[in-house]
């Protein structure tokens, strides 16, 4: 339970998390490849191959996001609700989970209050909000792209 209390640690799992199975994807997928004697253009074609891409990429944008805007900002718990409907809508329940954790730390840390009321401490320049915001829009797209494509491939 000291984990739900301490949302930099958590927030550095899931940093960690999203890198070490983004590696994992991306070192299954060349490790398959080499072993079909396929190269990558080759590999991209397959649908799976290409999802599993996608995804690995998806998990390692989340990460800088979260690493970007940190645990002590406003953004914080709208990143958390954000990263569970990305992560849901791209078949990582996992990763939904730890988003799920890090919000409930986030919310108990400030004791339920309006994060309105605490005042943010990243990402304060311009340029990391610009960064955050459009890294988030990009996700987002991506995601729902991701999702049709897994969406389409189940139905037939």
């Amino acid at each position: 339970m000291s984990l739900l209390s301490n949302p930099q640690r958590l927030a550095t799992i899931i940093i960690w998390y999203w890198l070490l199975s983004a590696t994992a994807l991306l070192l299954f997928a060349g490790v398959v490849g080499i072993g079909a004697g396929t190269d990558m253009r080759a590999l991209l074609t397959d649908p799976i191959a290409a999802l599993s891409f996608a995804q690995a990429f998806l998990g390692i944008l989340m990460a800088a996001v979260l690493h970007l805007i940190g645990t002590e900002s406003t953004w914080t718990f709208p990143f958390c609700l954000f990263a569970v409907v990305q992560q849901v809508a791209t078949g990582n329940l996992v990763g939904a989970g730890l988003a799920v954790a890090l919000g409930f730390a986030y919310r108990r840390r400030i004791g339920g209050a309006s994060t309105a009321s605490h005042p943010a401490s990243a990402p304060e320049a311009p340029e990391q909000r610009f960064l955050a915001g459009a890294l988030l829009v990009f996700i987002a797209l991506a995601s729902l792209l991701v999702a049709f494509a897994q969406f389409s491939r189940l139905v037939g």
